[in-house]
């Protein structure tokens, strides 16, 4: 992405895997950018294409923008364990909704020696977001492919916050995430497909494909109805462009 003089939080997935892991592991690893993402996230997004969730954000980001300063902070407690036990249960779940056996296996062998738990805090470690908050794993994901499908620069860190704070608002009315159960494995699951969806976005720009990835994400957010086109990221939050 171009820089606009702050913290990067997507940063080139081959950096950050040596980052994070050593450098061996850029060649060791199966390449996660080369999984079948645009063919998982639109059943991941069924976390957030419930009706009454879908509702609640699209009237969020519809709604006129509120100065964040103006109104106390939403900080809804959207809060799971993120244990093991819950990461690899998340992992199978993922690699499950692949289209077909050998994409499954290829998600569990590019996550089987790395920690994308890891990943995920490195890559969102300067804007403030939990690896513990499903309401914080959603934001990632949809400020991630709000930036892919406009072509956008990184975000101001106030502007993922207040569209945390949307999603968290809506969120917290929908009686399925008053159970803490029931956060978990949204939220890991959506951690993945963020780690997944930033990996395929660095190798398209590498393999010449970057303007049919873009369009992926674009028709799959949309299909759940995220028109990332027609809004705008702002102090607010999302906003309805204008």
């Amino acid at each position: 992405m171009r820089s606009v003089g702050r913290p990067k939080v997507w940063v080139p997935a081959a950096a950050l895997v040596a980052a994070l892991f050593g450098p061996a592991a850029v060649q060791a690893q199966a390449d996660p950018g080369q999984l079948p993402v645009l063919d998982i996230a639109p059943s991941v997004l069924n976390y957030a294409q419930d009706a009454s969730v879908r509702e609640g954000l699209q009237q969020a980001f519809a709604a006129a923008p509120v100065r964040r300063g103006a109104r106390a902070p939403a900080r809804a407690s959207l809060a799971y364990d993120s244990t093991p036990a819950l990461r690899g249960q998340a992992l199978l779940a993922f690699a499950a909704r692949a289209p077909d056996a050998a994409s499954a296996e290829a998600v569990r062998t590019a996550f089987a020696h790395n920690d994308y738990d890891k990943a995920y805090r490195g890559l969102i470690a300067s804007y403030g977001l939990a690896a513990d908050d499903v309401a914080d794993a959603m934001t990632a994901y949809l400020v991630l492919g709000w930036l892919i499908v406009n072509r956008a620069d990184d975000p101001h860190p106030g502007s993922v916050q207040a569209a945390r704070d949307q999603i968290a608002e809506t969120l917290a009315d929908d009686p399925r995430y008053a159970d803490v159960k029931a956060r978990g494995p949204a939220g890991e699951e959506f951690k993945l497909l963020f780690v997944a969806t930033h990996a395929g976005w660095n190798s398209a720009r590498k393999d010449g494909t970057l303007p049919a990835y873009e369009a992926g994400i674009a028709r799959n957010l949309a299909m759940s109805g995220f028109d990332m086109k027609t809004l705008d990221l702002t102090g607010a939050g999302f906003t309805a462009r204008r």
